[in-house]
């Protein structure tokens, strides 16, 4: 198993910063009751994939380069070189040009806006119904108030809005509002082999237009990894991923990997960027592992994983750990003015200690109570004010942004 850093694709403009994955801030999620994020290091398991050789290094389009005076996306984080054994790649049955026009039109790139981070991402999405259904990363959404999508193949912009998520897998599922006759990704359901020759293809730098290609090859099949995301304090184990040598950058999140007869074989989603003489490794979720999510959410079936629409906001962030004051509760670290939890009295230094009667444990604990309900409705929330005095009263819950 290869551990991951962090999930890559995203990028952030947000007060002269930008970044390769989300805001590191520690104080960027007030959508529900999220903890602020702590970064960890991690280590790579020696022997856990293969991965190409030297001799097999891929090629790329140039990096989209940022304008003087606008803002530069940082790199993805680093985790430690992977070990590597020689491959021999085949050959692509067309040239990248030809695979990227055929697989251009449908994609999409996707503009988010942060509301509650003040802060603006882009990343990469692959139209599924000429209706406008398209697959994209959780990660490429989360935190958004506002979604938008350009289509590269029909030129025009449109608004979106979330069908669901599915965070476990890194999979979310977005409508464009008002769409019709727009091509769709032709997705392959042949077996992926190691050597295999792909093109990854997104919108690198997060600048929009023509996507950018990557080529490499499969450097190993059915891989898993410990994916880490630093701004939600949170880590998944994704299983099951195609490992390639195409190198992503910034933005190419949800865009699609192609194989060398132009068939979507995967979703580009996260990737191990290593030190100077090595090579390196992305990582892709199979596409009909992707498209089976994508289904149930089409068909409005939740699940343990699978999480439909928007979640409920209560408006608060509460800090780590569980309780303070020997109480047992999620601790406010901020309140978002003009909120719920606002307009109920709740202030910063307040310990939530319950939800219609539910004890609340952590900032955790909240987060996952307030997923029981939906926006509009009516709950009673219980909590400990600054000054020690004990207050309950009933909230509407709003509409959060995307998680």
């Amino acid at each position: 198993m290869i551990t991951l850093g962090v999930i890559i694709g995203i990028l952030l403009l947000a007060g002269g910063v930008g970044a390769a994955v989300k805001s590191t801030s520690n104080d960027d999620k007030v959508a529900t009751a999220r903890p602020p994020s702590s970064e960890s290091t991690t280590t790579t398991e020696p022997g856990s994939s293969s991965t190409a050789s030297p001799s097999t290094q891929p090629s790329t389009t140039t990096a989209p380069t940022t304008p003087p005076g606008s803002v530069a996306p940082v790199s993805p984080l680093y985790v430690p070189p992977v070990t590597t054994q020689p491959i021999v790649p085949q050959p692509l049955n067309l040239s990248p040009a030809v695979i990227s026009a055929m697989v251009n039109p449908a994609v999409v790139d996707i503009d988010t806006r942060l509301a509650y981070q003040n802060a603006i991402a882009a990343g990469t999405g692959m139209v599924l119904t000429s209706t406008g259904v398209v697959l994209t990363n959780n990660h490429v959404i989360d935190g958004a108030t506002t979604i938008g999508a350009v289509s590269i193949g029909n030129g025009r912009s449109y608004s979106a809005h979330v069908l669901g998520v599915d965070p476990s897998e890194d999979v979310a599922v977005i409508q464009l509002e008002g769409a019709s006759g727009l091509r769709t990704i032709n997705a392959a359901g042949t077996v992926v082999k190691r050597g295999d020759p792909v093109v990854a293809i997104g919108n690198a730098g997060g600048v929009g237009g023509p996507p950018t290609v990557t080529t490499g090859v499969v450097q190993a099949v059915d891989q898993s990894i410990i994916a880490s995301d630093p701004a939600a304090g949170t880590s998944e184990q994704l299983d099951g991923l195609i490992a390639t040598s195409a190198a992503l950058h910034p933005g190419d999140s949800g865009g699609p990997l192609v194989n060398g007869s132009g068939q979507v074989i995967g979703m580009d989603t996260a990737a191990s960027v290593p030190g100077q003489s090595a090579v390196t490794v992305s990582f892709a979720i199979p596409i009909q592992r992707a498209l089976d999510i994508a289904r149930q959410i089409q068909a409005g079936q939740a699940s343990s994983t699978i999480r439909l629409g928007l979640p409920p906001f209560l408006g608060v962030q509460v800090a780590p750990g569980s309780g303070a004051g020997g109480r047992s509760g999620a601790l406010v670290s901020a309140v978002v003015a003009g909120g719920p939890a606002a307009a109920a009295g709740i202030l910063a230094g307040s310990l939530i200690v319950s939800i219609n009667g539910q004890p609340v444990d952590s900032g955790p604990g909240l987060t996952t109570l307030l997923r029981q309900f939906r926006p509009g409705d009516s709950v009673t929330v219980t909590w400990i004010g600054p000054a020690a005095n004990a207050r309950s009263a009933r909230v509407t819950l709003g509409t959060g942004p995307a998680d």
